[in-house]
This record gives C-alpha cells, sequence and structure tokens, in this order.
C-alpha cells in the first residue's frame, strides 16, 4: 500500500482564529450561508436522513438568510461587501458537492477565496449547475482569489464561520476572523 511505501502528498492547512479560540480546516470553511446551512443541519444531525437534512436545512436558510456586510483584506486585494457566501479553502468541493473553490489546490502554499456577494434565492438556484461541475460563476457579484492570508470584519449583521462542515463560531458587527495558510503542514497518503 502506498502507506507502507511513504507515498505521501504534502498538503496545506488552514488555520482560523477568532478573539475566542483558534481551529484548523483541511478542506473549506464557510462564512455566510453555508455556516448557517451546517450548524443547522449539526443541530439536527440524528433527527432525520442526512440527504433530507441538508436539503432542508439549505431550502429554510435561502428563504430567510440576509447577507451581511463585511470587510475582506488579503495582502493582495481589500473589497468592503454584501458576503451571502464567502468559501476559503485548499479544496475545491464541499457542501454537498459544490465546487465552492474551484481554483483551490491542497499544496500550492494560498487559499482560495471564493466570494457570492449579495444574491437572492433564484440566483443561487441559477449557480447550481455551474457549482456542482465546480466552474467559476461569470457574475460580477462573485469574485475568486488566491492568498496566503485573510482577514474579514463584520461590518454589519453576524457572521457564522464553520470549517470542514462543522461549525466553529459566529461574529457580530465589529469582530473579525483571519484564516493564515500553514503551508505543506500535513502529509496525506497518496490515494493512488
Amino acid at each position: 500500500s502506498n502507506a507502507k511505501k511513504g507515498l505521501v502528498v504534502p498538503t496545506d492547512l488552514i488555520e482560523i482564529k477568532t478573539k475566542s479560540r483558534t481551529w484548523h480546516c483541511v478542506n473549506i470553511s464557510n462564512c455566510g450561508i453555508g455556516a448557517n446551512i451546517a450548524k443547522t443541519v449539526a443541530i439536527r444531525r440524528n433527527k432525520m436522513s442526512p440527504k433530507i437534512n441538508y436539503l432542508s436545512a439549505t431550502v429554510s436558510w435561502l428563504l430567510k438568510f440576509e447577507a451581511p456586510k463585511v470587510l475582506i483584506t488579503a495582502s493582495e486585494f481589500e473589497t468592503e461587501t454584501y458576503t451571502f457566501l464567502t468559501a476559503i479553502g485548499n479544496g475545491r468541493y464541499a457542501g454537498d458537492g459544490l465546487g465552492l473553490c474551484p481554483q483551490a489546490k491542497i499544496n500550492d502554499g494560498k487559499m482560495a477565496i471564493s466570494i457570492i456577494g449579495k444574491v437572492g434565492l433564484i440566483d443561487f438556484i441559477r449557480y447550481l449547475p455551474k457549482l456542482r461541475l465546480g466552474v467559476e460563476i461569470d457574475d460580477p457579484r462573485v469574485a475568486y482569489q488566491s492568498t496566503t492570508n485573510i482577514r474579514m470584519k463584520v461590518l454589519t449583521g453576524s457572521l457564522m464561520l464553520e470549517a470542514d462542515g462543522e461549525p466553529v463560531d459566529e461574529l457580530s458587527v465589529g469582530e473579525s476572523v483571519e484564516f493564515n495558510v500553514l503551508e505543506a503542514k500535513l502529509r496525506i497518503v497518496k490515494p493512488y
């Protein structure tokens, strides 16, 4: 087997820091509606089938979610925007097969950041085919970047955070979260 042969892939890790804690993420961290969905799914985990749980949580949040305004700062860019969903990751897919970070690579020393701005239910439904394929969405309210560090400060509303599908924190106005890439921090056994 590849484990016995020592065939491994160096893999980046994402460090997530808020005022209260520090977490780590291998695949994707969601901020916004994706994190709200993850929290609802986690609360109802043993009450229904996983597929029904995820679908009903998604529909529920799509009908009531209001995008908070955030200031996102990285070494390569700065933007003040409403965020329906911001995904930060090394992996391309999360959340029931959605390609949220099509530009991501697990070991390039950078994190992908995908920002879906102020959109509605109809827009999100329109995006689903491209999200399932893991390709970029051509819409001025959607942006893709890669960077080594990100700071996100909540300007209005509240911002839920999740890491690899698990809810981790909720930020209020004035609070911030920082994301940093820890290059080649993990060594994962090569699958083939």
